[in-house]
């Protein structure tokens, strides 16, 4: 457990605003911050997890480290929609160049494409809040 007595100790970056993702967030001062957690929600097929893994990619690519937590989608899926956004391919083509069969795109492509987003975090399993805070 963490006490705001102790704050001064871990302070460091907690509360400095991310880099923002998207014009459309600075235009509505919406600002994500170190050592925040933020939930996205939404209805069912909103496009939630697009724009969170958009975001990740976005911070990766500045060096910034981010976790992200996923209550209903797996690795492949994951894998498979972070390799299509930072490689302008289909979702389609992605998964096909993912599996053993015939396929346009080099599988090589898309491992290369997953290896830059190399400061970003996964977890795929049901947790506690405190094994999230303990990471």
């Amino acid at each position: 457990m963490l006490s705001l007595a102790r704050f001064r100790n871990r302070a460091g970056d907690i509360g400095k605003p991310l880099p923002c993702p998207f014009p459309a967030f600075d235009f509505e001062n919406i600002r994500m911050r170190h050592g925040a957690t933020s939930m996205i929600a939404g209805q069912p097929g909103s496009f939630k997890s697009v724009l969170a893994l958009n975001m990740l990619v976005q911070w990766s690519a500045l060096g910034q480290k981010a976790m992200y937590f996923s209550a209903d989608s797996d690795e492949f899926t994951v894998a498979r929609r972070i390799a299509g956004i930072i490689t302008d391919i289909d979702q389609g083509a992605v998964e096909a160049g993912f599996s053993a069969g015939p396929s346009m795109i080099k599988t090589s492509t898309l491992f290369d494409a997953l290896a830059t987003v190399r400061d970003a975090r996964f977890e795929y399993r049901t947790m506690e809040i405190d094994d999230i805070a303990s990471r």
